[in-house]
């Protein structure tokens, strides 16, 4: 059989939202300026989903964030500078047993740039992402993610709420 009159042609691709073109979601996200900054930690099966893009259109629409894909982040050269900044209060926001609700007051710490990290995966996946972080922080010592302990323990979650650990 001759294969080479078989082509397939890929679905054309809008590199700035990661949407196929024919749904390219760019024009919609209006860029908004923030004191914060937000670290948008996107697990890899997100990325490749393409009726999700939350965490691109987050990314398009906060200007002062950064936006970074994988499971492991203990090595990552940009997330360990922001981590072990310490002009930075560095925050996660995920429920977790000793998370704060962000409805009941401020984060905001005086002279110090407040940076949210943001985890962009489903539940189970991004449970993993915090146990790789954990344990590697805690087996070689390293500067802390997060400016509390994570407790990985089931929340119960409160729709109308938004929590940081």
């Amino acid at each position: 059989m001759d294969n080479s009159a078989v082509s397939f042609e890929a679905r054309a691709k809008c590199y700035r939202c990661y949407r196929p073109k024919s749904s390219c979601m760019c024009e919609h996200a209006y860029p908004v300026d923030t004191k914060t900054k937000f670290v948008i930690l996107m697990h890899p099966k997100e990325f490749k989903k393409i009726k999700n893009g939350t965490g691109h259109l987050t990314h398009l629409s906060l200007t002062n964030s950064e936006l970074y894909i994988g499971i492991d982040f203990s090595d990552h050269a940009r997330v360990n500078a922001l981590t072990d900044d310490p002009t930075n209060h560095c925050v996660l926001l995920y429920p977790l047993s000793n998370s704060k609700v962000l409805n009941e007051g401020s984060i905001a710490q005086t002279n110090k740039r407040t940076v949210i990290f943001i985890l962009d995966a489903t539940w189970d996946c991004s449970k993993k992402m915090l146990r790789v972080r954990y344990v590697k922080r805690k087996e070689r010592k390293r500067g802390q993610f997060f400016h509390k302990e994570l407790a990985l323990k089931d929340t119960e979650l409160t729709p109308s709420n938004v929590y940081v650990a």
